[in-house]
């Protein structure tokens, strides 16, 4: 079955972020964001669904660096680091290649059971301080459509930073884009099935 995506990115940085987050690294790093092959199991609702992926974000939150939201709100770019792409760009891939395996999509060629098509718009991708630790934030606006079936919805996760260290923020990074993984599969099999029916 012809599968077709659009791939986007996540960018963001932090710099002078009052000793909250500090990066001993040098040169610059460069770090990519990829769900673990066993994120979701295929989900037999979803089997064969031809799905449509495309993400986007406003021009201040598609960047490569790595972002914090200081307390005055601005945000400040961390040294030293930044995404392989633009923030939508990476939190395409990510969330094109979870959903690859809930769908169980198979070989392009197949039979296709319907097409379904997901849009995010990505309000903010950064990390921020709190009362007891700094903590990464991740808001999307999610719409997903399939066949006459559409759903809509404004999405928010918060994931702690476990330490001090530049490896921890990207860590929590990617447990928000776990969770928003999940919820586009639920979200995508109750619409899918309501279309169908089922």
């Amino acid at each position: 079955m012809k599968r077709y995506t659009c791939i986007f990115v996540l960018a963001a940085a932090l710099s002078g972020c009052g000793g909250v987050l500090t990066s001993e690294e040098s040169p610059l790093r460069e770090y990519w964001l990829m769900p673990d092959a066993k994120l979701l199991t295929p989900d037999p609702r979803l089997e064969g669904v031809t799905l449509n992926i495309a993400v986007a974000a406003p021009r201040g939150m598609d960047r490569r660096e790595l972002l914090h939201l200081e307390p005055s709100g601005q945000l400040k770019e961390y040294a030293g680091a930044r995404w392989t792409d633009d923030a939508s760009v990476v939190v395409a891939n990510y969330i094109d290649l979870a959903l690859e395996q809930a769908t169980g999509i198979e070989p392009a060629g197949g039979a296709s059971t319907g097409e379904a098509t997901l849009r995010l718009e990505l309000r903010a991708m950064y990390t921020r301080g709190t009362a007891t630790n700094d903590e990464a934030i991740l808001h999307v606006m999610s719409r997903i459509t399939c066949q006459d079936e559409s759903s809509a919805q404004g999405l928010s996760f918060a994931s702690p930073l476990r330490s001090a260290q530049l490896a921890a923020m990207v860590a929590a990074h990617r447990e928000n884009l776990d969770a928003l993984s999940r919820h586009l599969r639920d979200q995508l099999v109750v619409t899918c099935s309501a279309s169908m029916g089922d």
